[in-house]
Formats: structure tokens, sequence, C-alpha cells
């Protein structure tokens, strides 16, 4: 029986799952790698059967022939078209496809999927940085009561008056980009000569 009737009796017996369907994609790879080149079989089988087995009939296609492209011609007989030119057959694949036919492993089993329809890996989350993590309670109430001090000073016409201890810890305390708002609340620049005291005088 040549390769298109038997891929004509496989599309119309539905019999995908099955390790004939497996021998059936193996025999039509080694078809379009033979003299002829012909292609059209994989592209027959992928178009007349369901999503789940085209998705595995074409991940044992592109691993056991690594550089075949498929691009899709809605006005081709497949709505698909396969180039083989630059095409060179993974004997390291083809072994494990020769592997799984001798184990009698169906086409849409568990083995096959394994092998030819690896799992992407999960990228790693990203940590968080400083600038990302948000300030603890602890810091935010730092910062709300020493802007708030800041506030009824200047609202009262006299400067606010913070030890600069306090302000080292609130600062500690606070991401980096909370530091920089904190400033731009309750901050103004420093005057040349500083207070001989350990106290950090900030003008209203």
């Amino acid at each position: 029986m040549s390769i298109n009737a038997r891929v004509n009796a496989w599309i119309k017996s539905n019999t995908a799952s099955g390790v004939n369907g497996l021998i059936l994609v193996r025999d039509v790879i080694n078809h379009a790698m033979g003299e002829s080149g012909d292609w059209t079989p994989i592209a027959k089988l992928m178009k007349h059967t369901n999503a789940p087995t085209e998705r595995v009939i074409r991940g044992i296609v592109t691993q056991v022939l690594p550089g075949i492209k498929i691009t899709k011609d809605p006005k081709g007989e497949f709505g698909i078209r396969l180039n083989l030119k630059e095409v060179a057959r993974s004997n390291f694949m083809s072994d494990k496809l020769e592997s799984l036919i001798a184990d009698k492993a169906p086409l849409l089993g568990k083995a096959v999927a394994e092998v030819f329809l690896p799992k992407k890996p999960k990228a790693d989350k990203p940590k968080a940085t400083d600038a990302q993590t948000p300030p603890s309670p602890e810091a935010i109430g730092a910062m709300g009561d020493t802007a708030e001090a800041a506030k009824q000073a200047k609202a009262q016409g006299a400067p606010s008056l913070i030890t600069a201890e306090a302000a080292y810890a609130t600062f500690l305390m606070l991401s980096p980009e909370e530091q920089a708002r904190f400033l731009a609340m309750v901050a103004t620049p420093v005057a040349d000569e500083a207070p001989a005291t350990d106290l950090i005088q900030i003008p209203a």
C-alpha cells in the first residue's frame, strides 16, 4: 500500500491515538526525506485531524527534522506548506521515536508527549527590589508622624525640629523611592551653617 493510501485509510479509520498512528508519522517523515522530497502526506495528516493530534504530529516532525519550516498556505490544498531545504534529520530524536514504537506507545499517549512536547520551564518571578518593596507599617507611621509635625510647625510659623537620630532611623526604614517622597514633603535645602546641636532645623 502506498504512503498516500495509508494516510487516507488512517484518516478514515480515525484511530489516531494508537501505535499505528505513531508508525505512520514516522513513515511519512521517512517518505519526505526520501528521493521524492514529498512532504504532502505530512501536511495531509496535519490537516485532516483534530487539534490535539495535529499538535503531537507537528511536535514529532519538527523535532525529528529540526530546521523544517511549516508556513501557512491559505490557497494550498492542505493550508500549510513545508520547506525541507535546510533540514537535517536528528538521529537522537529518530532513535527516541523508534524506541517509543518498539514500546507500542500510542500517538496521543503520555510517553510520546513527554519526549516530543516538552513543557517550557516556568520563568522565575523577579525578586522584589528595594524600590519595589512597599514601606513597612512602622516606616509609614514614622514618615507620617514626622511630616505631620513639620506641617504643624510650618502652619504655626515656627521651625520644626527633628533629631538627627530620628531622621536617620526613619530614612533607614524607607525605600529609596519613599525617601525621595519624604524629602519632598518635609525637607528644604540645608543652610550653609549647620546649627551646633544634635537637632536638624527645618525652616518653615
